[in-house]
């Protein structure tokens, strides 16, 4: 409703807010640390089933969809529906009353001729924007005049608890030490060698370098508090709707415009594979909400990514060298260098760790690698000896290009272990999926055509005295073969030479490779072959000549086509065979 002006006023409803210092509340009265005359103690609260008048509770700032700040509060009082009302306000600055046009009244609950009307102002008729937590505001409201058989002044003046204003949250920014996140194992569990039986165990980071995040708020007084929450961004990690376990506080209060947290995390997700190589574990979404803002920052749990290599990059940089450049380096050694310092306070031991894989065949059979006895100090220290020799497989980088060219995948992992209890890992990496491509010899050019130009019926026939005719040589004839230096066999075969009406003449095709000369036949002949030693660029001229026998006769051969003849050229890989994985 709207105020009024009334030249026949029974009662003034005077509202004074004022800023203070610091206040604290005592039963029904609050008591400010700042004496001056514009600061009071709390009045009693008004009761509607006792017919006491006064505020009901705090009154509170709030600022609505409209962006507007208003004040309301809640007073018992008599029924007033025949009377005008009112409003002033008074500030600790100002040297008088000031009218309040806009504010509403709404009766929310009444009994027999008492009632609890709430009140609603808008701040800025104050003359100020609330908007200070440190700060805190008092209502005072007077009534002066008699109406019906109530008599105000004798009920007096009325002061209301002090309250801080809200101040929503407008900005937020999330700030993570790392961009892995890893989850640590209790050491007093005892856990199996996969890990599956803490599958469902929650175990906390205890350190400000590893699982914590902060929310950067603004402004940075805001009343607003910060929750926390963590969502997968991929189908092969399934978490729960709720993750609020998962933080130790998940309602932050702000304080000087930041509020952290700490991470919780299931042992049991780093059971799944990770497939991406381009990120380092499973990628997670760590929600930060204050109000209505709201920041979203990608993490990654596991810390390794999914690692697609060649037999070449391994032979070059060795395996240790490509396992290195999947691994969240900065994440891993901030982890390393968290336990090294946890382990000083608790144990004697040393940090070592060891590398497992599993079988494409059996994702619940951990194969066991090397176990460092080095003292850990970051994450290069993982791979300077990553094992090329597994329990069970005495040549894994064979192994994992034998299980490449079969269409499968190794999963790899890296387990870290405190010396003096080594049974137990303290955390461990996601599993990441692991293929070394076996690269093979590629057969690039063969000889377009061997031209052996026209040949007289007389030389053709009866064997042509044992003299054999060469192909004219051209640019063309050449066999080019790429990553020649590998184990590789090539062959060669010919059709016989026919014309256009199907005669056949009885020949012997040669040719002549990298100095070896090789008569073909309609089967498949050996012409060449390649290993470790050959040039990794195979590139050679070839000639070829032709000899007829003597089963040809004059009167055999026919002038009125041409004969020709194809020439299929075959490299063959020496592939090994597939390595088994059994024990």
């Amino acid at each position: 409703m709207q105020a009024v002006n009334s030249s026949k006023r029974n009662f003034i409803l005077l509202i004074l807010a004022i800023f203070v210092g610091v206040f604290s509340l005592s039963g029904y009265f609050a008591q400010s640390v700042k004496a001056d005359v514009y600061t009071q103690p709390a009045s009693q609260l008004g009761d509607l089933n006792s017919n006491r008048p006064g505020f009901t509770g705090v009154p509170a700032v709030k600022t609505e969809s409209d962006g507007q700040q208003y004040v309301e509060f809640d007073f018992v009082q008599p029924n007033l529906t025949s009377k005008t009302i009112e409003l002033y306000y008074q500030t600790d600055n100002s040297n008088g009353y000031s009218y309040v046009s806009d504010f509403s009244t709404n009766t929310i609950q009444t009994n027999q001729n008492w009632q609890v009307v709430h009140y609603k102002i808008r701040s800025s008729y104050f003359g100020f924007k609330i908007d200070t937590a440190d700060s805190s505001l008092q209502m005072r409201v007077v009534f002066s005049g008699a109406t019906g058989i109530f008599n105000w002044n004798n009920i007096g003046t009325y002061y209301s608890p002090y309250f801080n204003p809200t101040t929503p949250a407008t900005g937020i920014s999330i700030t993570t030490p790392n961009q892995s996140l890893f989850p640590l194992i209790p050491q007093n569990l005892n856990v199996s060698a996969d890990l599956q039986s803490v599958d469902n165990i929650w175990s906390k980071f205890t350190d400000s370098n590893t699982g914590k995040a902060t929310a950067n708020v603004t402004p940075t007084n805001t009343t607003d508090k910060v929750n926390w929450s963590l969502s997968s961004n991929t189908s092969q990690l399934t978490l729960p709707s709720d993750t609020s376990s998962w933080f130790n506080q998940q309602n932050n209060n702000v304080s000087n415009g930041k509020a952290q947290t700490q991470f919780y995390l299931p042992v049991g997700l780093n059971l799944a594979t990770n497939t991406d190589s381009n990120s380092y574990g499973f990628p997670v979404t760590l929600t930060a909400k204050a109000g209505q803002a709201t920041n979203k920052q990608t993490l990654d749990l596991g810390g390794l990514k999914a690692i697609n290599t060649d037999s070449d990059t391994v032979t070059q940089k060795g395996l240790g060298s490509v396992v290195a450049s999947a691994i969240d380096t900065n994440s891993v050694t901030n982890l390393i260098q968290t336990l090294n310092a946890t382990l000083k306070k608790s144990t004697s031991g040393t940090l070592q760790y060891n590398w497992v894989y599993w079988d494409p065949s059996n994702s619940s059979d951990t194969k066991s690698g090397y176990t460092s006895k080095q003292n850990l100090t970051n994450a290069s220290d993982l791979t300077n000896s990553f094992p090329n020799s597994f329990n069970n497989q005495s040549n894994f980088i064979q192994y994992v290009e034998d299980q490449t060219a079969a269409g499968k995948s190794v999963a790899i992992q890296f387990r870290i272990y405190d010396s003096a209890n080594s049974k137990n890992a303290i955390t461990t990496s996601n599993r990441a999926a692991l293929t070394i491509k076996p690269i093979t010899a590629q057969l690039t050019q063969v000889p377009t055509a061997f031209n052996f130009g026209s040949i007289s019926v007389a030389a053709a026939a009866n064997g042509s005295n044992g003299q054999a005719v060469s192909a004219v040589t051209t640019n063309d004839n050449q066999i080019k073969i790429q990553n020649a230096n590998r184990n590789w066999s090539l062959t060669a075969s010919y059709t016989p030479f026919t014309n256009q009406t199907g005669n056949t003449l009885q020949t012997i095709l040669a040719v002549g490779l990298a100095g070896k000369t090789t008569n073909l036949s309609q089967s498949a002949t050996s012409v060449a072959s390649g290993n470790s030693q050959t040039s990794a660029n195979y590139d050679q001229n070839v000639t070829a000549s032709l000899q007829f026998s003597k089963n040809n006769t004059a009167a055999n051969i026919k002038t009125d086509s041409p004969y020709t003849a194809k020439v299929t050229w075959n490299l063959t890989n020496d592939t090994p065979k597939l390595s088994s994985a059994s024990n």
